[in-house]
């Protein structure tokens, strides 16, 4: 009466078997493992070993193991009681099956696990980042703070023997300088006025006569000692142009802006123009005015 059910259960197994092969990756199963709540007899596990041509053999979690003396009374069935209790004290979900824990689970839990390792990558990058202003920052202050230590000790050692006689001492050789230096202007300033006029006169112009003035003395507004000030020192020239007649006021007014362009002359202006003859012919006589400076 039980030897269908044995058959029954047997095929089962098979077909379980071979519907595992042809799914999986034609991997052979080697061995099968019997647990069990009710006894199972020895009787079985050889009948389904023989119709399986598998090895079958019973689940004992304490196999290979040291165990205590009280343990290794028990006999085989009171072990796979047992095991239950064994897996579910070991099981985790990284290495264990967990019927409860579905694959929309298991997808927020990695969803999660992405989110706070890129979160932890995040802010480790940002501290990173952190860590490097503030070793620039501190080599920055270092090298400010060694010159600045430079610096003062330059500025220690640095001791100018500056007094106020010295000061005057030194004002009065810069005024001296500059007094003789005024005096050399005066002295060749005339050369250098002729120098200047006769460079820009051209070959038909004739210079008669070039007088230079000098600026006069004025006493200052708010001091009753008389002070020079210069007014500009004046030049006037003289002279006759030849040429076409109708020509001659086109030279003079050439004339007068070459004495303007020069670096010496400026305030060139015209005091005197008229037509005369001189050796039977029409020449313009012209007396020009200048500040020299």
């Amino acid at each position: 009466m039980i030897f269908p059910v044995w058959e029954r259960l047997a095929r089962q197994v098979d077909m379980t078997l071979k519907h595992y092969t042809s799914t999986g990756e034609n991997k052979k199963i080697e061995k099968i493992y019997i647990l069990s709540s009710i006894n199972v007899y020895d009787s079985i596990r050889d009948y389904l070993s023989d119709q399986l041509e598998i090895k079958i053999e019973f689940f004992d979690p304490f196999k290979n193991q040291t165990i205590p003396s009280n343990v290794k009374s028990l006999n085989i069935s009171e072990k796979m009681f047992l095991a239950p209790a064994l897996g579910l004290s070991l099981s985790d979900n990284k290495r264990t099956p967990n019927a409860i824990f579905t694959y929309n689970e298991k997808d927020k839990e990695i969803t999660i696990k992405r989110i706070n390792r890129l979160t932890f990558l995040s802010f480790l990058a940002a501290l990173l980042i952190c860590l490097v202003l503030l070793i620039y920052q501190g080599t920055k202050i270092n090298s400010v703070t060694k010159q600045q230590e430079t610096f003062r000790k330059e500025l220690e050692r640095y001791n100018p023997l500056l007094s106020i006689d010295k000061v005057s001492k030194v004002a009065d050789e810069v005024k001296m300088k500059r007094k003789i230096d005024r005096q050399y202007v005066q002295r060749y300033l005339g050369m250098a006025v002729i120098g200047e006029v006769s460079d820009l006169t051209p070959p038909n112009i004739n210079l008669i006569s070039l007088k230079l003035s000098e600026g006069s003395a004025l006493p200052k507004a708010d001091d009753k000692t008389p002070q020079e000030t210069k007014t500009g020192t004046e030049i006037i020239i003289q002279g006759v142009i030849s040429g076409a007649s109708n020509m001659l006021d086109s030279f003079l007014s050439q004339y007068v802006m070459k004495l303007e362009n020069s670096p010496i002359l400026n305030q060139v202006s015209i005091q005197k123009n008229s037509i005369v003859t001189f050796k039977k012919n029409e020449v313009l006589h012209f007396i020009l005015s200048a500040k020299i400076g």
